[in-house]
């Protein structure tokens, strides 16, 4: 507490809350200056009261409000992104710049974390939200985590770390077989129409098989990335067979390599015939 002006030499008993915290003998100019013992946090309402060579004790100053705040909690990160894909709460999306937000002291600053390296700055509005848009992020895991610096120069602990999974890629599924394979084997022609097709994409993802350009059906490919679908009966003919995966980001793939079967289920097929028996 600072330069308070007062006649000379005059001692000046300084309140907080309207109870003693010191005495100071002002200097020739009137000038003093006292530091208090250790004050709680809260709002500090400081007068003070001066004492004459007479005797004489005078009403106190005007009141002077200074809050004492010497304590932060770590702000909250209460989202982050556009949780996309087949999950809205996994915490993986297809979206590489994250819309981080939270709270914190109203008028803090927030300064952002992306696995220990700082990604921007946001300032609490005065209802103590923040929101940042990160730059454009890496495939990857991340570890999120915020500090804040309050009006008074505190700076909080790091808040407890939140994970997101960016993944902006996938790759085509494939086809790795197409059955039954009746009659010679390996010849692509099949007399069962109703194909087994198996084959591997990203685990958790959704296949969209196709044939002939026309979906057939959907299926989800297990912890393995395995995926197996059966079709309903179909006509005879070629039937080129593709797939396309949209993965647990929300990623769409470009097609399987097309898988070729024939199937002929001998519905037009002729029995031979005998033309003549020899003598």
């Amino acid at each position: 507490i600072q330069r308070q002006r007062d006649a000379g030499h005059q001692p000046v008993d300084v309140r907080i809350g309207g109870v003693s915290v010191g005495t100071v003998i002002a200097d020739g100019n009137g000038d003093w200056v006292m530091t208090t013992p250790a004050q709680s946090d809260g709002v500090k309402a400081i007068t003070a009261v001066q004492t004459d060579v007479a005797g004489n004790v005078s009403g106190p100053s005007s009141s002077y409000a200074v809050t004492v705040d010497r304590q932060v909690s770590a702000p909250t990160i209460d989202g982050v992104g556009t949780d996309t894909g087949l999950s809205g709460t996994d915490r993986i999306t297809n979206d590489n710049t994250l819309e981080i937000h939270g709270k914190a002291e109203a008028g803090a600053t927030v300064e952002v974390f992306i696995d220990g390296s700082r990604v921007g700055t946001a300032l609490a509005d005065a209802g103590g939200n923040w929101r940042l848009t990160t730059p454009a992020q890496s495939d990857g895991a991340k570890s999120i985590t915020a500090i804040q610096t309050d009006v008074a120069g505190n700076v909080s602990v790091a808040s407890p770390p939140v994970t997101m999974t960016i993944d902006t890629t996938v790759a085509a599924p494939v086809i790795d077989s197409v059955g039954t394979d009746t009659g010679v084997v390996g010849d692509r022609v099949t007399a069962d129409n109703t194909l087994e097709i198996v084959g591997r994409a990203e685990p958790g993802a959704s296949v969209d098989v196709r044939i002939n350009g026309v979906s057939v059906g959907s299926v989800i490919a297990d912890a393995g990335g395995v995926w197996r679908l059966t079709t309903a009966p179909l006509p005879d003919g070629l039937k080129t067979i593709t797939a396309v995966q949209t993965d647990v980001a929300g990623n769409v793939s470009s097609p399987a390599t097309g898988y070729n079967m024939t199937i002929d289920t001998g519905g037009s097929f002729l029995p031979p015939w005998m033309h003549s028996v020899g003598t």
